[in-house]
C-alpha cells in the first residue's frame, strides 16, 4: 500500500514500498519516494537469515541543496548542491560454539538530513561492534563504539571513540573490568573534549556489565 504524507519542508509525499522474496531466507524491500518541494529520493533494506546468524541493511538516497543548522537548531538551506543519504546495518553472527559478533551502524550525510526526511529525529547516531568468547570457564569481551553527532554544536572531531576490554579468568575469579578511550582531538582541543575513564557515562556502562 502507499504511504502518503504532507509536510512543511517536503511538500505532498507518495511513498510506494515495493517487496521481493529473493530466498526462504532472505528479502529486499524498495520504496521509491516523490516529493512536490524536493527532488525523489529511493529507500532500501535487505534483510537475510543464514548459517552464521542474521543481519539486514538499509539505506536512503536522494539529490538536492545541503543544509545548515541554525543557532535555534531550525534546517537552512545553503547554495551547495550534493547527495544525502543514510545507511543503517546490524546483525549478529555465531562463528563458532565460543566467539560471536555483534554490530550495528548509522551513519548520515549530514547533520539535517534524518530530520528533513523523518527517517529519526535522533540527535546522535552511535555504531558499535562487540567480540565475545563465552565458554564454562571464561568471559572475552572486545568492544567499541562509535558517535556522530548532529547537533549543531557538535564538532565530530572531538567526539571520543571508547573502546572496552573485559576478561574475567573465570567465574570463581573476581571481575576486571578495564575501559580504554581513544579521541580524535584538534591541535588544541578544549578541557570538555577529554575523556573521563574513572567516572561518567563510560564507566557506568562498564559497571552494569555482568559476567
Amino acid at each position: 500500500m502507499p504511504d502518503i504524507s504532507i509536510s512543511h519542508g517536503r511538500g505532498f509525499e507518495v511513498a510506494l514500498p515495493y517487496y521481493k522474496r529473493l530466498g526462504p531466507n532472505r528479502d529486499l524491500t524498495l520504496t521509491p519516494h516523490v516529493y512536490t518541494k524536493k527532488l525523489p529520493a529511493i529507500e532500501a533494506r535487505y534483510r537475510e537469515l543464514n548459517s552464521l546468524g542474521a543481519f539486514q541493511i538499509g539505506g536512503f538516497l536522494t539529490y538536492g541543496r545541503i543544509e545548515e543548522l541554525t543557532a535555534l537548531g531550525e534546517p537552512q538551506e545553503t547554495g551547495e548542491k550534493g547527495i544525502r543519504g543514510y545507511f543503517d546495518a546490524n546483525g549478529r553472527f555465531q562463528l563458532n560454539p565460543l566467539w560471536s559478533i555483534t554490530g550495528s551502524t548509522r551513519i548520515a550525510t549530514d547533520k539535517t538530513v534524518t530530520r528533513r526526511y523523518d527517517i529519526t529525529q535522533d540527535d546522535r547516531l552511535r555504531s558499535f561492534i562487540n567480540a565475545e568468547r563465552i565458554d564454562p570457564n571464561s568471559y572475552i569481551s572486545i568492544a567499541g563504539w562509535a558517535f556522530q553527532g548532529l547537533r549543531v554544536d557538535d564538532v565530530q572531531k572531538r567526539i571520543p571513540l571508547p573502546f572496552r576490554r573485559s576478561t574475567p579468568a573465570s567465574a570463581l575469579t573476581r571481575r576486571l573490568l578495564a575501559v580504554s578511550s581513544s579521541c580524535r582531538r584538534t591541535a588544541s582541543p578544549s578541557p570538555a573534549s577529554k575523556v573521563r575513564t574513572r567516572s561518567g557515562p563510560l564507566q557506568a556502562r562498564g559497571g552494569t556489565f555482568a559476567s
